[in-house]
């Protein structure tokens, strides 16, 4: 990205060059939107445009999420403080979220997020693109997680989390069993989940448990709580 098309972007006055690279940005499905350092957009495809409920380009730039005519709105201190972390570690991000379009459809979407940087290597936004789930292989495992005992889908942002970036070392099935544990899935449920026998889910929490360095499972289930291990999911789902 150079820094002529930077400087245009970061000052989005202009409304031919809006609508010019609005019309490519169309030809994109998934929901795309380039924002400055405040989480506010910058340039965005319709599709963006339409989830949060509004016309035009020139309707959105300047806003952030919070402004979402929607109940996705309720979700924007956690958005904007994800953005901040990327922009701080300079690093990628992939979220999985759950959240309701302005037309009141729940949505499930695989949002990848990263720095947008000019030529000196400077961060200067994030870029941001939400690949709908729908009629995916993902997409079961993304309602189970957003899903009460009850039934009820509930709205959030979850990150992915790697194995390898784990400081306790847990390994991937040990992530997948405590990703359904904290949503309060019993044993058999899990294993019916991860099509795995019951002693060896079994196996997988008494694991965690000695890294955890806790007696029972609930206590594992409070210490990952408190750790934030609800608001991760495996990376490796990405590959579902």
């Amino acid at each position: 990205m150079n820094d002529a098309f930077l400087k245009q972007l970061l000052n989005p006055d202009k409304e031919l060059f809006l609508k010019e690279q609005k019309a490519l940005l169309d030809q994109f499905s998934t929901l795309t939107v380039f924002m400055d350092l405040n989480s506010q957009v910058m340039l965005a495809n319709q599709s963006l445009i339409d989830y949060m409920g509004y016309q035009k380009i020139e309707d959105i730039v300047g806003l952030t999420i919070e402004h979402s005519k929607s109940n996705a709105s309720e979700l924007a201190e956690e958005f904007i403080k994800q953005n901040k972390n990327i922009i701080v570690e300079d690093k990628k991000l992939s979220i999985l979220t759950c959240t309701e379009s302005a037309a009141g459809e729940i949505c499930f979407y695989l949002s990848p997020r990263q720095p947008i940087k000019n030529t000196k290597d400077e961060v200067v936004g994030i870029a941001y693109q939400g690949i709908n789930l729908m009629n995916t292989t993902m997409m079961n495992s993304a309602i189970a997680l957003f899903r009460d005992k009850k039934g009820v889908l509930k709205q959030g942002l979850l990150t992915f989390k790697s194995a390898h970036d784990d400081k306790y070392d847990f390994n991937a099935r040990e992530l997948d069993c405590l990703a359904f544990l904290l949503r309060g899935f019993s044993v058999k449920e899990i294993a019916n989940r991860l099509k795995l026998g019951v002693r060896s889910v079994e196996y997988y929490v008494a694991c965690m448990r000695h890294k955890f360095s806790v007696g029972s499972k609930n206590a594992l289930i409070d210490k990952a709580m408190s750790l934030g291990y609800f608001n991760f999911v495996p990376e490796h789902w990405l590959s579902y």
